[in-house]
Formats: structure tokens, C-alpha cells, sequence
């Protein structure tokens, strides 16, 4: 009885199976895409912690910077890629069709960008690691240590367990 001045229900209809076919033959893709990247990073961080806390600060120095890396590029691309959505909806696809232009050259210029600086910058890249190449000192900041022993306990737990259902195995 209160909300029916807005007529909030007033225009409500079913949901379409076409529509959300479509969109999720468009979403499926991509949120597959996202999986897989979430995924082969949580992986590769887990194997990584298995050679030490010196390969994972190297890790994360590497996974902190590939993230700055691909992280600018992505948000260029979603935002041409809301402009064109605009634009098509507005009825202008000349207009889509330049967002979505001129958000692939700024992302491939910003690309370019990071790429050389990464190149040029890559001896400094590593310095918290220390002169020597030891993340002895400078683990701590990037939290390694902890990380890596969490790992090797967790490592071990799973070993433990592992021989456990071993010999309850062979014991039957």
C-alpha cells in the first residue's frame, strides 16, 4: 500500500531466456577468463612457496609489479569498453566505434609504456630484495617469511596426513 504511488511493480515482466542466453554466451568467456587468471595465481604463489622465502619475495615482487602492469591496460579497455556500450545503446555506432579505437591505442600506448620501463628499470626492481640478492632482511616487509612458513607447515600437515591414510590403507 505505501510504494504503490511509485508503481514500482509497474513495469516488471518476466526475465527473457533469449536475453540471458545472450548474455551469458557474452559473460560465461569472460568470467572464465578471470577464473583462470585468479586461479593460475593462487597456484603458482603455492608452488613458489615450497623453494623458500627467497622465491617467494622474489614472487611477490614479481607478481606486485605484473599486476601494476596489467592492471592499467584492463581498466582503459573497460572503460572504452562502457563508452561504446553508451554509445550503442544511444543509437551511435560511430561514436562506439571510436571509444572503442581510441581505448585500444591508449591501452597498447600505456602498454608500450610499461613494457619499456620494465626493461629499462629491471636491475631496480629487485632492490628490496638487498645488495646480495637475499631477502634476509627485507622479507619481513613483504610479510615472505611468514608466508613461506605458513606454507611448509601447511606442506608438512598435508605429508603427515598423506603417510596417515597410507598405512590405514595397507593396515586394511
Amino acid at each position: 500500500e505505501v510504494y504503490r504511488p511509485y508503481a514500482i511493480l509497474a513495469r516488471w515482466s518476466w526475465p527473457r531466456r533469449d536475453i540471458l542466453a545472450a548474455q551469458l554466451r557474452l559473460g560465461l568467456p569472460i568470467g572464465a577468463t578471470f577464473l583462470a587468471d585468479v586461479t593460475a595465481f593462487t597456484f603458482m604463489a603455492l608452488f613458489i612457496a615450497r623453494l623458500g622465502p627467497n622465491a617467494v619475495g622474489a614472487h611477490q615482487i614479481a607478481a606486485n609489479v605484473s599486476v601494476l602492469c596489467f592492471m592499467l591496460p584492463t581498466a582503459i579497455g573497460q572503460a572504452a569498453g562502457v563508452l561504446a556500450g553508451q554509445a550503442l545503446g544511444a543509437g551511435r555506432p560511430e561514436e562506439a566505434r571510436r571509444a572503442g579505437l581510441q581505448g585500444f591505442r591508449l591501452g597498447m600506448a600505456c602498454t608500450v609504456v610499461l613494457a619499456a620501463g620494465l626493461v629499462l628499470a629491471r636491475q631496480g626492481l629487485a632492490l628490496p630484495a638487498g645488495v646480495d640478492g637475499a631477502f634476509t632482511g627485507n622479507a619481513a616487509a613483504f610479510g615472505t617469511k611468514q608466508v613461506a612458513r605458513s606454507m611448509r607447515a601447511a606442506s608438512r600437515r598435508s605429508a603427515v596426513m598423506t603417510k596417515a591414510k597410507v598405512r590405514a590403507r595397507d593396515a586394511v
